[in-house]
């Protein structure tokens, strides 16, 4: 009962003292402003909200007009280090008030936009909301825009970019070959993992590419990524460009080589006997499936696999026999499934691959009967072979494969001729897709890589983009294959008119959309844009030499 009654005392105390509050602010006194004459409500200063803007400026000491240095070259500007921002973005508006002075406990910041301008004026406008305390506790508020005036002035990273002589480090990257496909591959890889992020210029070669670094940790570092990637060979060399004769330092200039082994996908492999016997005797002629760290072969008579590491592929002088280039086109008249009830007669290839990856490529073997396209009709012209295509293929189809039979191997083979096949089939062709040029709904980003004049004549022009295009049309074939890249929508194609396209020609290879991924505008997922990644310290000589030893 005593509990109850304090209870109620208390909350009579309370609704008295809201009651008196409630009636003290109803009965506010009116009083005159001390300047204007107007009639406000009473409070500390008694001077109008209109006679306080004009009599006291909270914004004295900010600076109402800055300089915003902006690179041309990366589309970065000064913070300082150099950053990515983006038109009126976030990481913009952070950058623009850090250069604003005079923003602290008391002028408090409420409130902060852009203000629209015209892209090509060089001006960025800010509108600002600001607080302070002035006389006895009252608060003032007050809006102002801040304008930024964009200058150009070029970033370190550039001026070495378009000053030569500046690198330190260089590697080359070769491959001996017919065409670019593989550096074609690189290139999306490196794009995707951002790994060109230190490079300071790539410049186009006859039979490769070149990278300029600023410093040796940084190309030991895309060494190692190549090599992760694509089975290499490398060595390395320095020359002495300067002495600096009072401290006794010589200053060097690096260059690594770097060779890809000259086997790429589609072709046809040659093993010498000593290392097929190394293998538990494989057939001679085998075929490339995959390229990456390590290279995946197949037997295509009897559905083997076999893996070569780096190292026996450079010990052992592995080389391609026939290239993609002289893959001939034949038709399938009949097909034959071998142990079709067998579950083991099918082999997935990710039992043979260290990154365990969706691929569609896979071993069923089967007994066809295939003609030449060139041949059709002619009954003496038909071949019967094994291939490992039995999972795609059916009558009608076509096919691409090598004639090994009417093939000149000269003496390169000194094996039994019962060892080798007849035909190898490579993969399922699509003759109509030439026919039927369509704009693809999926596009690839490109790298700046500079190009030599004289290289590039209108011959090497075409071939390049007839390599362009066969590596796309390999995009759309291999599931496998596109999951190690990104895959852009192309811009300007809408949903409707890329269902259409997906409608027709069923039978054609197809990207499907959810693989697609949206217009990025080269902005990073994961990374923090305001941190810029710290500027790593170069190795010294002997460290140097250590990284190199454990890269070999």
């Amino acid at each position: 009962y005593q509990r109850r009654v304090h209870g109620d005392i208390c909350g009579l105390k309370h609704f008295s003292s809201f009651k008196m509050q409630q009636d003290e602010m109803q009965t506010m006194p009116q009083v005159l402003c001390c300047v204007c004459g107007t009639l406000i409500d009473s409070n500390p200063t008694n001077t109008c909200l209109n006679c306080l803007k004009t009599k006291i400026d909270i914004t004295q000491g900010i600076p109402k007009q800055l300089t915003m240095f902006w690179c041309r070259g990366c589309a970065r500007y000064q913070q300082p280090p150099w950053v990515e921002a983006k038109p009126e973005s976030p990481e913009l508006l952070r950058l623009c008030l850090k250069k604003i002075k005079g923003l602290n406990k008391e002028v408090k910041l409420v409130d902060a936009g852009f203000i629209w301008t015209e892209p090509h004026s060089k001006r960025l406008k800010v509108k600002l909301t600001v607080q302070k305390e002035i006389f006895n506790g009252a608060i003032l508020q007050q809006v102002f825009v801040v304008e930024f005036v964009i200058q150009g002035q070029q970033c370190p990273e550039c001026e070495k970019s378009y000053t030569e002589h500046t690198w330190k480090s260089l590697l080359q990257l070769r491959q001996k070959v017919s065409h670019k496909k593989t550096f074609y591959f690189l290139e999306q890889m490196m794009l995707k993992h951002n790994v060109t992020a230190k490079v300071q210029t790539v410049k186009e070669q006859p039979d490769g590419l070149d990278f300029y670094f600023s410093n040796r940790s940084a190309s030991l570092h895309f060494l190692d990524f190549l090599k992760s990637v694509v089975p290499i060979k490398f060595q390395a060399s320095k020359r002495l460009v300067g002495l600096d004769q009072q401290n006794n330092e010589p200053s060097f200039k690096y260059t690594l080589f770097a060779e890809i082994a000259p086997v790429c996908r589609d072709d046809v492999v040659y093993l010498d006997p000593k290392l097929r016997q190394q293998l538990g005797g494989v057939c001679p002629l085998l075929l490339c499936v995959r390229v990456g760290c390590n290279i995946t072969l197949l037997d295509t008579q009897t559905s083997r696999v076999v893996e070569l590491s780096e190292r026996d592929l450079f010990r052992h002088s592995v080389r391609s026999l026939l290239v993609s280039k002289q893959l001939i086109e034949y038709v399938v008249i009949d097909i034959e499934m071998l142990d079709s009830h067998n579950a083991n007669t099918m082999t997935d290839l990710r039992k043979f691959s260290k990154q365990h990856l969706p691929v569609s490529q896979k071993v069923v073997p089967a007994r066809v009967t295939i003609t030449k396209a060139s041949q059709i009709g002619d009954p003496d012209a038909q071949i019967e072979c094994i291939t490992h295509l039995g999972y795609v293929l059916k009558c009608g189809d076509s096919v691409m494969g090598y004639d090994i039979a009417n093939t000149n191997l000269v003496d390169t083979i000194k094996v039994k001729e019962r060892d080798i096949p007849e035909v190898i089939l490579v993969r399922k062709h699509f003759p109509e897709r030439r026919s039927k040029r369509r704009q693809r709904k999926w596009e690839l980003r490109r790298m700046n890589v500079e190009q030599d004049d004289k290289i590039l004549s209108k011959t090497n022009q075409a071939k390049q983009q007839q390599d362009y295009e066969e590596f796309m049309q390999d995009l759309e074939e291999d599931a496998d294959l596109r999951s190690k890249v990104h895959l852009f929508k192309r811009k300007g194609q809408a949903p409707a008119e890329q269902a259409k396209d997906s409608d027709e020609d069923d039978d054609m290879p197809e990207v499907p959309l959810d693989e697609l991924l949206d217009e990025l505008d080269n902005m990073k997922l994961g990374l923090d844009d305001s941190k810029e990644p710290e500027e790593e310290e170069d190795l010294d000589e002997a460290a140097f030499q250590n990284k190199i030893k454990l890269l070999s």
